[in-house]
């Protein structure tokens, strides 16, 4: 990885799968379809000013456009959310460039998940979960 004039440079790698709750800054009402590949979370800064970027990559090419001031608002045991602005190119050209709001949700791929989940969608399976324990807690 190469930090050109960026003071601060430090990363974590995580296999992961991608969730996006939103599209052009609006919320979906269902997250889309999940991502597979290694999730970075990139500390950068120069002087005064820090910000952490989110990737998701495939070894060598990015899965989804990068998350910019990203932060990272949840961590449970299932991964975590990433709250960040999506910087869309439309066309190659610089003059045509859109931000809008994205957020992240990341189920992080550890051997316990692995183990546990075995091939099966994640998200299923929480939300299916969430949902019986809602109904047998009862009003």
């Amino acid at each position: 990885m190469v930090c050109a004039a960026v003071a601060v440079c430090l990363y974590s790698i995580m296999m992961a799968s991608v969730y996006r709750t939103m599209e052009g800054g609006v919320k979906l009402p269902r997250p889309k379809e999940k991502i597979h590949g290694n999730l970075l979370l990139v500390k950068g800064g120069r002087g005064d000013q820090k910000w952490l970027t989110a990737k998701l990559t495939d070894g060598k090419l990015d899965r989804l456009p990068e998350l910019i001031k990203a932060r990272v608002s949840v961590i449970s045991d299932h991964g975590m959310v990433i709250h960040g602005t999506e910087v869309l190119v439309r066309g190659g050209s610089k003059s045509n460039v859109r931000e809008c709001p994205q957020c992240w949700w990341v189920f992080v791929w550890t051997q316990q998940a692995i183990d546990f989940y075995d091939g099966d969608d994640p998200l299923e399976n929480i939300v299916e979960m969430a949902a019986l324990q809602k109904r047998s807690a009862g009003p």
